[in-house]
């Protein structure tokens, strides 16, 4: 993208979504074992908001946000944050917690002039990527991560 004096706005809204079920292959803060959740635009993304929730009644599941580098030739990933999720009492029939991984005692992300936390990916060679620590229980478990962005 060409310099330019007049400002540049986010172009392009985007909803990203994955889940990871029983079946899911299970990520390591060191390992590579990553699904990318968003993908940065040509031109740059301006992502402001990740969520997470987990419908799994087994014991807490740690998400894992990374950002992913393929500008090496090689993919990497790079930690930047975890959260140790809850786990449902009974399913469905409870409240679904769902939490924020751009909450600020999270993630020390800058804010933009709104308030609101966000984090740029500057162009397609890098990713946001999440994983999880654990599987799942087989029967109706799930880890579901949404990503809210915009392309420029």
């Amino acid at each position: 993208m060409a310099v330019q004096s007049s400002p540049v706005l986010p172009q392009i809204p985007k909803l990203s979504v994955t889940q990871f079920t029983s079946s899911s292959p299970v990520s390591t803060v060191a390992g590579s074992t990553f699904v990318t959740l968003y993908t940065g635009g040509v031109n740059g993304t301006k992502i402001t908001s990740v969520i997470v929730s987990n419908t799994s009644t087994g014991a807490g599941i740690e998400a894992i946000l990374t950002i992913g580098s393929t500008v090496s030739g090689a993919s990497l990933f790079y930690p930047i944050g975890s959260l140790t999720l809850p786990s449902l009492s009974s399913g469905y029939d409870t409240a679904l917690v769902t939490s924020n991984l751009f909450a600020s005692t999270l993630l020390p992300l800058p804010v933009d002039g709104d308030g609101n936390p966000y984090l740029f990916l500057t162009s397609t060679a890098y990713t946001l990527s999440v994983g999880i620590s654990s599987a799942p229980q087989t029967t109706g478990g799930r880890v579901s991560f949404v990503a809210i962005g915009a392309d420029f």
